[in-house]
């Protein structure tokens, strides 16, 4: 098998003094995409005299198209939720888009160029709701690479909310939503955000659901090179035995649960760069922080 350079540059870092990030981890790898192969390209030292090296290569393509696979099944799990607020968020905006443009047919010859204007402009606003709602819709492959984009944090979660409000109100699970007034903006693909924050959401509501107030809080804030998202509820907490287990494959509590859902919200959470938290005593709820990195200023530029 044949390295490209870009290839030879993924995996340089391995060879660096310092390692990579994964290697503190105790994941000293790189993953390479090669031709119509997924490697994991690892270094191990043989004879630390010596300084001897071993590059070792795992095909891994087979593991990454089953992720995909149950990736896509695990968010079909969840798209109740999605639809529930869709039929709501686009039945909106296409009504004012109706009555706006009924409204100008019939005066045509009597409303002036800005007048005319105004009832297009409020109309492509309305339109672009919509393109939004629709682009939350679409399904994020843990097969592909991340689209990392700069997103004022607030603006997305605000975004977000509607799409969930709906399936919260029917489960009659109460929803608070909390920002920062400088939340910040963050470097993320949006489409993973919404999948990781739809998973924790429905995580969190299943676990207030049995109790009469049921309580769910997203919040957001800056935390100095990262943006911070946490979930909290005030369910029945994740024992200390669980908390050891919780991003383990096939690993869950629930009846009918996957067990994979953390493991793929942990998945997309580091190929966006990000951290994942999980904070819980039993009984006492449960606290999941999403950290993506924060865009510094000249990321931010253009957005």
């Amino acid at each position: 098998m044949i390295f490209s350079p870009t290839n030879w540059g993924q995996i340089s870092p391995l060879f660096a003094e310092g390692g990579t990030d994964a290697e503190e981890e105790g994941e000293a790898y790189v993953p390479v995409r090669t031709h119509d192969r997924h490697l994991l390209v690892q270094v191990v030292p043989i004879g630390r005299e010596q300084g001897g090296r071993i590059l070792l290569l795992s095909d891994v393509t087979e593991v990454r198209k089953m992720e995909s696979v149950v990736e896509a099944a695990n968010l079909t799990d969840k798209l109740g939720y999605v639809f529930s607020g869709i039929r709501h968020e686009i039945g909106n905006p296409v009504n004012s888009i109706k009555v706006a443009l009924n409204v100008l047919r019939k005066n045509l010859d009597h409303y002036d160029r800005p007048t005319i204007a105004e009832f297009v402009d409020r109309s492509l606003m309305e339109v672009t709701r919509i393109e939004y709602l629709l682009k939350a819709l679409k399904n994020y492959s843990l097969f592909e690479s991340p689209d990392i984009q700069r997103i004022r944090m607030d603006d997305f979660i605000g975004n977000f909310i509607p799409l969930v409000r709906d399936e919260f109100e029917r489960r009659r699970v109460e929803l608070r939503v909390m920002c920062a007034d400088d939340t910040g903006w963050a470097m993320a693909d949006p489409r993973a955000l919404h999948h990781v924050l739809l998973n924790l959401l429905t995580n969190a509501a299943d676990a207030v659901e049995d109790r009469p107030d049921g309580k769910v809080i997203i919040s957001a804030m800056k935390s100095g090179p990262w943006v911070e998202i946490k979930v909290d509820d005030n369910g029945r907490g994740i024992s200390e035995a669980d908390q050891k287990n919780l991003f383990r494959p096939f690993f869950t509590s629930k009846q009918h649960g996957t067990g994979l859902g953390l493991v793929i919200v942990r998945k997309m959470v580091r190929k966006m760069d990000g951290r994942i938290n999980v904070t819980s005593y039993e009984n006492c709820g449960a606290t999941v922080t999403v950290a993506p990195p924060e865009a510094d200023g000249d990321e931010r530029i253009g957005r």
